[in-house]
């Protein structure tokens, strides 16, 4: 992508248990929606087909959908980049248009970005770690500027069914070599597996009938005399919408007796199964925003000559174990309450906090416990303008550095919340929030937010949306469900 200096959208959308994805050749799920202030409202999301399309199928493909039930000009002429993050959180299998025009509904990408062999199996450990696939989609637009760099964050879940259980195929010195055929049999629900005899060779045959259209992990191992699993003979996913029997094979009758003494306890031999399948897709909502570049957690491959030493990789990449294990660290210490000092009452609830993590994280609470306010003498602060909610979810952002889900009403409360106890990135998180959700329906709430907290650039952008859409409609329609001293703002 061109001009990587310019401030752009970037939505980062992690899939995980993403092994267990079940569709089809030219099926697809996809992220969570996510808006744009600057381009009037519209609604963008990211469309995945596990499998491909017909003519690249056993390719992932990705695409980026303009919706088209949303607001936003007719057309937008939108640069892009898709790419997938490998476990370092650098892109790869990175694809890219320039002044592509959408309209509503259009859909945009690229059907053979990168292959199933490499991600499930060559290259694994770093597109897939922990099950987990991780899409970057980078836009900025034609014309359109963004007063920042901005990111969001979005999850999606592919929830999985798990089954444990023990199965006691029986006495094995009742099963006969020259008889070959079934020696046990199963049934879990309303499945059945039925393992099979076929002349040295031991097989699991599994019939599935409780399962549409769904992935599975078949895992059996033997339970051995020491009480655990010695190893899993079966670990496989398994796909296949129309057959529903499957036959497999477990192990050899001679390995079994060459190590009687471990795998057959007592002349049993009983197995250890696992069976794994998925039940659908949570689409969780953007849940998370980050601004301004300093938190860019990605670097970009830009041309370089060939004597240019590598970029370093950003600071907060090599940082991110020791990040987390400080931010669990700080959400256990708040959690558990350990050497607390101080007591914030909101009505009749109260929680303990910390004086430091206060002093460090607001100017405000720092002012108030460096005096001889009547807080600091009777260690408490009494908070009647807050709700507890609201004031615990402030709190987790003072220890954990995470403002966590939002929402409008959220949103507004920890906006609040921000302003007053100065906690200038919270209030920046919460501002950005409202600025991508803003909409004909909830403009006027932003300017009342803007002008009660005195900021100028929150009522700019709600007056520039009004102002784009009276360019398209006419101030009156525009204004005419506002009140009078909006119309004069927006008018004048």
């Amino acid at each position: 992508m061109e001009n990587e200096d310019r401030n752009m959208f970037v939505y980062i959308w992690k899939i995980e248990n993403f092994s267990f994805a079940w569709q089809e050749v030219n099926e697809h799920f996809t992220s969570p929606s996510f808006q744009i202030c600057a381009t009037e409202g519209s609604s963008w999301r990211l469309k995945l087909y596990p499998r491909g399309i017909l003519s690249t199928k056993n390719s992932l493909s990705l695409y980026l959908e303009r919706e088209s039930n949303v607001q936003g000009p007719v057309y937008l002429s939108v640069d892009y980049e898709l790419s997938f993050l490998k476990s370092d959180g650098t892109p790869g299998y990175t694809a890219a248009e320039k002044a592509c025009v959408l309209g509503k509904g259009q859909t945009s990408g690229f059907a053979n970005l990168i292959s199933r062999e490499e991600i499930f199996r060559t290259k694994k450990s770093v597109f897939l770690p922990d099950d987990t696939l991780t899409v970057q989609c980078r836009i900025s637009f034609e014309n359109i500027g963004l007063a920042r760099q901005i990111q969001a964050f979005a999850k999606s879940t592919i929830w999985i069914h798990r089954q444990l259980f023990l199965w006691d195929a029986g006495k094995f010195n009742y099963i006969s070599p020259y008889e070959p055929g079934i020696f046990s049999a199963l049934s879990f629900q309303t499945n059945e597996m039925v393992l099979n005899l076929n002349e040295d060779s031991i097989y699991v045959h599994l019939v599935i009938n409780d399962l549409v259209n769904r992935m599975f992990r078949l895992r059996i191992g033997i339970l051995d005399s020491n009480k655990s699993t010695s190893n899993f003979l079966i670990d496989e996913y398994i796909f296949n919408r129309e057959k529903r029997s499957i036959k497999t094979l477990l192990i050899s009758r001679s390995k079994l007796l060459q190590r009687k003494d471990l795998y057959l306890p007592e002349d049993h031999l009983i197995l250890h199964c696992e069976w794994n399948y998925s039940r659908g897709v949570h689409v969780g909502q953007v849940d998370c925003h980050a601004y301004d570049k300093m938190f860019t957690f990605y670097t970009f491959n830009k041309k370089k000559d060939s004597n240019e030493s590598p970029l370093p990789i950003a600071h907060s990449l090599c940082c991110a174990n020791n990040y987390n294990s400080m931010k669990t660290d700080f959400q256990n210490l708040h959690q558990e309450g350990t050497l607390s000092d101080f007591t914030i009452k909101v009505g009749s609830e109260t929680v303990r906090v910390h004086k430091a993590v206060l002093c460090a994280r607001s100017s405000v609470f720092k002012a108030m416990l460096t005096s001889n306010m009547k807080e600091t003498l009777k260690n408490q602060v009494d908070i009647s303008d807050l709700d507890m909610d609201t004031v615990r979810r402030m709190l987790a952002y003072m220890y954990t550095d995470t403002a966590g889900d939002l929402d409008w009403e959220t949103a507004k409360k920890l906006y609040f919340a921000a302003d007053k106890y100065d906690i200038t990135m919270l209030k920046r998180i919460c501002s950005e929030f409202l600025k991508i959700n803003l909409m004909a329906a909830n403009v006027e709430d932003i300017l009342t937010i803007a002008n009660t907290h005195a900021d100028e650039e929150l009522k700019n952008v709600a007056l520039k949306f009004l102002q784009c859409k009276a360019n398209r409609q006419g101030s009156r329609s525009c204004t005419q469900t506002l009140s009078n001293s909006y119309a004069k703002l927006i008018l004048k």
